[in-house]
């Protein structure tokens, strides 16, 4: 109608109300309390806390900045997470999540090609050169301030990934102990 659109939303939010910012702390917080709510207290114990520790300062919290990304996150698991408890780690399924929302694409690559980044890495079927290719290419795909976060949280999801990348080689007999 020519206008701005000013006008016009000042018609349907007739009070303006000035909120101050949230920390990042209380943001933190507010995710922790909701979470809480979620993983049930028997799926806790010293060594998932740590973990979910590890990955949330590794790359989670880079991801959860305002309320509003809380409350995307939380209410992706919310819907996912009840009826998975007790068939998947909760710390490794908060990161996934986390990627399912804040890097959709990254999740996508993940789920379309996941022989590259589970299953055990034998010595000799393992080409590190063309399997850090792949990895290079899709990650280039991540928003720039947004590629470091997802790459330490891929790593720690998926150690084949790491592999490829660099890292730590581990053969089939590690297995066993990854799904205890």
């Amino acid at each position: 109608l020519g206008g701005d659109g000013t006008e016009y939303l000042k018609k349907i939010v007739q009070v303006q109300l000035e909120l101050p910012a949230a920390s990042l702390t209380e943001v933190h917080q507010l995710f922790f309390e909701q979470l809480s709510e979620l993983v049930p207290p028997h799926e806790v114990d010293e060594g998932s806390r740590t973990a979910f520790g590890n990955a949330f300062h590794d790359g989670i919290c880079h991801f959860l900045n305002t309320p509003r990304d809380v409350k995307r996150l939380v209410n992706v698991l919310r819907v996912i997470y009840p009826v998975l408890v007790g068939e998947v780690y909760w710390p490794d399924f908060v990161s996934i999540a986390t990627l399912m929302v804040f890097a959709p694409q990254v999740h996508r690559t993940i789920c379309l090609a996941p022989e590259h980044f589970v299953g055990s890495v034998g010595f000799r079927e393992f080409d590190r050169g063309t399997e850090r290719t792949f990895h290079d290419e899709w990650l280039k795909g991540a928003p720039d301030n947004d590629r470091s976060s997802v790459e330490r949280i891929v790593r720690r999801l998926f150690p084949k990934f790491g592999a490829a990348m660099g890292g730590s080689q581990y053969g089939p007999d590690w297995e066993p102990r990854w799904r205890t």
